[in-house]
């Protein structure tokens, strides 16, 4: 998880709070009953939690992505994100803003009055505007890629999911009993579409029954692949 917090002073300090091996299922604040993060929340009912953040699953990277702004393309996960700031920011909202931890970078520039350059946390996207409900009009994270170490592609956008590859499974697959638990249905096709706002779980394959929506999602992903960067596509224009 990721939490930010900022006292108000002429300067802001802007306190990141970054923990391992944490997913949503951790949290009293996203449903969770089997652990108590009474803190945790607290600064979700005060500021804003955000429902669609991702994160690196692996440490290093996801340090540097904290300190470039810059995706390695080294994959990532729904995790809690909470930002709290009372005398700032909105009080008690849950945004569905898509956001990436990459996009802390541009935030806090965002915070402080900077102005990131073009080539510059390329990856990075400022998410202020849905902290302070101002700024309506700037650039927004459309759209995000998910990478295994395996070379394995994945690209959201809106309630899609495109998974470049017959499984998104890299180490490991789901453990049995968790597929039989939400009924996951087996395929035999070569990747995997899944509409993660009917299908959260990620149980039945979309991919023959969508086809524009596959391919326009690939399409894309294969733009941004060949980019190597994400923001600059993003504000020419692609949807």
């Amino acid at each position: 998880m990721v939490a930010l917090a900022v006292e108000a002073t002429v300067k802001p300090n802007i306190i990141l709070v970054l923990t391992d091996d944490m997913g949503v299922e951790c949290l009293g604040a996203y449903g969770e009953s089997r652990y108590k993060t009474p803190v945790l929340d607290r600064m979700a009912v005060e500021g804003v939690r955000f429902d669609h953040a991702h994160s690196n699953p692996l440490c290093t990277p996801t340090r540097v992505e904290l300190m470039t702004g810059r995706d390695n393309w080294e994959g990532g996960h729904r995790v809690p994100f909470v930002v709290s700031w009372p005398k700032g920011f909105k009080k008690g909202v849950r945004s569905d803003q898509l956001v990436c931890q990459t996009d802390i970078f541009a935030t806090m520039a965002d915070l402080i009055g900077d102005t990131l350059a073009d080539n510059e946390a390329e990856d990075s996207f400022s998410f202020l505007h849905a902290l302070t409900g101002t700024g309506e009009d700037w650039p927004v994270r459309e759209n995000i890629i998910h990478h295994t170490a395996g070379n394995k592609y994945a690209f959201r956008q809106g309630d899609w999911v495109f998974i470049d590859h017959k499984t998104g499974a890299h180490n490991r697959h789901e453990p049995e009993s968790w597929r039989k638990t939400f009924n996951v249905q087996p395929h035999s096709e070569p990747a995997e579409l899944f509409n993660l706002k009917t299908d959260p779980h990620e149980t039945v394959n979309a991919y023959t029954t969508n086809p524009e929506i596959a391919k326009r999602l690939k399409a894309q992903l294969e733009k941004q692949k060949a980019a190597g960067h994400s923001r600059s596509v993003m504000n020419a224009g692609e949807k």
